[in-house]
């Protein structure tokens, strides 16, 4: 989240194992069977939100931030930079906090849960309300890794849940898709079968450890291409700022966890109430950020926001999803075939435009590679298979490391374009100045997520200093739904990721 200049990457490597199956829900209960406080909001029972009892037992947790904390913390830092998110109502909470009048953009009492696998907090999602309305979802971490920075991503049309998240504990998975259980010892992944319905099938984690060094995880292959890279590009090998970066995760912590920091203010002071409200002292301090933002920045490559590719999800492995999904919106053919887009017809999709094309390749998780093959042949000319047959399935479920996606990008466009390994800050500069998109490898506790940033914010204030930046990124669908949640989202810029630029060579 800091311009930290290197990478990181705390992952665990999954296997997907077993077969799908119907999972018998009626004894699978994890939420009280009382009926939660939603303040008379009905469109607050589609979140899954724990109880009281739940969340202030963990509270208890001083390794954590409490979702009292985390949500006054995501608050000051969302409406401090409302304009990247929601520009349509900066002069709104202007307005309202110039007059002491009360906010129209609140966040709900309490959040939807996704745990670690040490059954911590890792996420508190909570609901983001404009007068009432549901408009989004903010993402906080329990854990940040940036001081004065909580916020994860912010998603600009609410997440849609199903039934799963109700009967079962969340885990942090490939966030944004999670996975289901009751404990971290037996965990589903969700997933849509050929005939449309949410089933969920049985996964194993091959570590039980929830921090996996990045070092150990990549095949040295690719670690020697990615070192060559960046010394290449910033002048040192990324090993050398490994030991900074470990550093740097426990100062961070431990400055979150001392509650006697500097900004304690944000919380209002002294106990924080159960019930969402912004003190005199936390409008303040938002007022005064706004106030001094000078002008904001935001870009985004325009040939990616056309509906027709927006509604066109590659669903499948994250790692060739995404490179397909970018490919496609910069050629309209694969090796000479027409890939088409939705409301376009499809020779496989009974020949008729629909409200969204899936380029589908995850009905069944058992698929071998050849089963791919024939698939991507049909659907797409093979274009997924370009990347899915660089995956190392035993390391991390499919996992495309560097080489893969250079190869495969090389390969794809006739050796115009490669990627190109590089910090974090080149990131945001260089996708301005070539107009071209960034793949990011998020590392979560689960595993490694591919994205692809398509756009970036960030605010100047009138020092000319720049704040908190954000990617706007798509992925291969944040899969809480069989219906919504696979348009692109505001995600922090974090230097613990790893970012490649799509860079033409000649």
């Amino acid at each position: 989240m800091t311009h930290y200049k290197v990478l990181y990457i705390l992952v665990i490597t999954l296997l997907l194992l077993g077969c799908s199956e119907n999972i018998n829900q009626s004894n699978q209960i994890y939420y009280s069977q009382q009926s939660p406080d939603y303040d008379g909001q009905s469109a607050l029972y589609n979140i899954p939100m724990l109880s009281k009892d739940q969340l202030n037992e963990i509270a208890v947790d001083n390794d954590y931030l409490n979702y009292k904390e985390a949500r006054q913390f995501a608050y000051t830092e969302f409406i401090s930079n409302i304009d990247i998110f929601y520009s349509e109502y900066t002069e709104e909470i202007k307005f309202a906090l110039s007059t002491n009048i009360e906010l129209p953009l609140k966040l709900t009492n309490r959040p939807a849960v996704v745990f670690n696998y040490d059954e911590k907090p890792y996420y508190y999602e909570f609901g983001i309300l404009h007068n009432g309305t549901l408009i989004g979802t903010l993402v906080a971490l329990a854990s940040p890794v940036e001081k004065q920075v909580i916020i994860d991503r912010i998603f600009t049309e609410p997440l849609d849940y199903t039934s799963h998240a109700f009967n079962y504990k969340r885990y942090i998975g490939n966030y944004p898709e999670v996975y289901y259980g009751l404990s971290s010892t037996n965990l589903y992944q969700q997933i849509i079968t050929q005939n449309g319905s949410l089933e969920l099938t049985n996964i194993s984690l091959n570590s039980s450890s929830n921090e996996f060094n990045f070092t150990d995880f990549y095949p040295n292959e690719d670690l020697d291409s990615m070192s060559g890279e960046f010394k290449e590009n910033v002048g040192v090998p990324y090993k050398e700022y490994l030991d900074i970066i470990n550093d740097s995760l426990t100062t961070v912590k431990a400055w979150w966890l001392d509650r006697k920091n500097p900004f304690d203010f944000y919380l209002g002071g002294g106990n924080i109430s159960d019930n969402f409200n912004v003190p005199t002292n936390q409008r303040d301090v938002i007022s005064e950020a706004l106030n001094n933002n000078d002008y904001t920045d935001k870009f985004f490559l325009q040939n990616y926001l056309n509906n027709s590719l927006l509604n066109t999800v590659w669903s499948g492995a994250c790692g060739p999803t995404i490179m397909s999904w970018l490919y496609r919106g910069k050629y309209d053919s694969y090796h000479g075939v027409y890939i088409p887009l939705c409301g376009e017809v499809h020779p496989h999709n009974n020949n008729k435009p629909i409200g969204r094309l899936f380029y589908d390749y995850r009905s069944n998780p058992r698929y071998s590679k050849m089963d791919i093959y024939d698939i991507s042949h049909k659907l797409d000319n093979r274009l997924y298979y370009q990347w899915f047959k660089r995956t190392d399935s035993l390391r991390s479920g499919d996992a495309l490391y560097h080489l893969g996606l250079s190869r495969g990008l090389r390969e794809a466009t006739d050796e115009l374009y490669n990627v190109s390994f590089i910090t974090l800050d080149q990131a945001i500069s260089l996708m301005k100045t070539t107009n071209e998109p960034v793949v990011i490898v998020c590392g979560t506790k689960a595993g490694p997520h591919y994205i692809g940033a398509i756009g970036m914010g960030y605010i100047i204030n009138k020092k000319g200093k720049k704040g908190h930046s954000y990617f706007y990124y798509m992925d291969n669908g944040y899969k809480t739904s069989d219906e919504n949640n696979y348009y692109p989202c505001w995600k922090k810029t974090n230097g613990w990721n790893l970012h490649y630029i799509w860079k033409r060579q000649f």
